[in-house]
């Protein structure tokens, strides 16, 4: 589903599922539509397939109907049907806070992480994607605080990406969380970096935007979160300062500036 089935199927799925209708290929060929249900069939009857949908049964997963999804999740517009994990699902029920940012963020990022991590209350979940910069810096200096952290990945829990961030995922999956719609096996693309944003925006009960370009896929996580009435904090740049220009237009369009006098102990829980 994650991989490219219609807004329209991702709905009529979720609405069987909720039915109580088993999670099954049979399920998932009659919400096609008619015309490739045919096509569908033939692909779950290959020998490949049914190898990679036995290998997904077998990977720890929750689904939309599962008492342990999050309930702010089911309020996305296209929430995720499946989530599989590897790690501890009670951090979905502790307050957190999403951290995003530039790849190429900069000390400026990391001491604003320190400070703020250093500050919350000690439940307080920190979630993020695991790409390079603001978001290894967040879920480094959430282990080294002894704060649960959360990884959304855009590939397999069994997949490494990127590469040099072997160690951390494995530090994640045994001390935190490793969530992805994706099943096992499956590599990154770029279209569901923008796709697990959603999923990121959706978790967070307050997100914190470090540094960001004018485009870049931060914004496209803050603006969903601030969509789905999430608080968003953005830290004040330079205004010459290219990663500063995302940060402060997100200030200019609601989002609360970070200053010393910030609260951290301010994120409260909701499902």
């Amino acid at each position: 589903m994650a991989s490219g089935a219609s807004p329209a199927m991702v709905r009529r799925i979720m609405t069987a599922v909720a039915n109580k209708m088993p999670l099954t290929p049979a399920t998932i060929i009659e919400c096609a539509s008619p015309k490739v249900r045919r096509q569908l069939a033939a692909w779950f009857a290959d020998s490949k397939t049914q190898q990679k949908v036995a290998r997904a049964n077998a990977t720890a997963h929750i689904v939309y109907t599962d008492d342990a999804y999050p309930e702010r999740l089911r309020e996305l517009t296209q929430p995720p049907i499946v989530l599989f994990y590897r790690g501890d699902l009670t951090l979905l029920k502790r307050p957190s806070l999403g951290i995003v940012g530039a790849r190429l963020a900069t000390d400026y990022s990391a001491g604003v992480i320190e400070e703020a991590l250093g500050s919350v209350q000690r439940d307080t979940v920190i979630v993020s994607g695991l790409a390079r910069g603001a978001d290894s810096m967040g879920h480094r200096q959430a282990l080294k605080n002894g704060l649960g952290t959360i990884a959304v990945i855009a590939n397999g829990v069994d997949v490494y990406y990127p590469a040099e961030h072997r160690q951390l995922q494995e530090q994640i999956a045994t001390n935190g969380l490793l969530l992805s719609e994706y099943p096992p096996g499956e590599r990154p693309k770029q279209y569901r970096f923008v796709a697990r944003n959603r999923i990121i925006a959706g978790l967070s009960h307050t997100l914190l935007v470090t540094e960001a370009a004018e485009k870049s896929g931060s914004l496209i996580t803050a603006t969903m979160a601030l969509e789905s009435g999430r608080d968003v904090l953005a830290v004040p740049n330079q205004y010459r300062n290219p990663l500063g220009i995302g940060t402060n237009k997100l200030i200019e369009d609601g989002a609360t500036p970070v200053s010393p006098k910030t609260d951290w102990t301010n994120i409260h829980y909701f499902d």
